[in-house]
């Protein structure tokens, strides 16, 4: 482990058509112009689940209607560790767009390798490109 431990909590937001959401970072200086799937910090004594809630309606305008566990992910960064509680959104409501002056945008799993993503979220890509091709494979 690498320095301080951070709780942070992931929400995949599915759109009708089977896009993700993906935010692009304004900060800190050092990954500003990545992307990444949206979340935030897990205050203390907090669940994922409201963390979820919480974090999507101040970044994005979403309102979580429910959420699943997805995936656990932990990820060195010089001078701290986070510990990622991904959640997949199964319902939500609301504009999907950036309140704090970020880029938003909806892209296909396919079209992630198009993006620079922040390096803790590429595990998660690589696990939603693999549940994708299973369930094409089992189509």
């Amino acid at each position: 482990m690498t320095g301080k431990l951070l709780s942070v909590v992931v929400g995949l937001v599915f759109d009708d058509d089977g896009r993700v959401l993906i935010q692009q970072r304004t900060e800190p200086p050092e990954i500003a112009g990545q992307w990444e799937f949206p979340g935030g910090k897990i205050e203390p004594d907090e669940l994922p689940e409201a963390a979820v809630a919480r974090e999507l309606a101040e970044e994005i305008d979403v309102a979580v209607l429910s959420s699943e566990p997805f995936m656990r992910v932990r990820h060195a960064y010089p001078g701290k560790t986070v510990m990622l509680e991904v959640l997949e959104v199964t319902r939500w409501s609301g504009a999907a767009r950036g309140l704090e002056g970020q880029a938003v945008t909806w892209a296909k799993i396919s079209e992630l390798d198009d993006f620079t993503m922040l390096a803790a979220n590429e595990v998660m890509v690589k696990a939603l490109k693999r549940r994708q091709a299973q369930q094409q494979g089992v189509d």
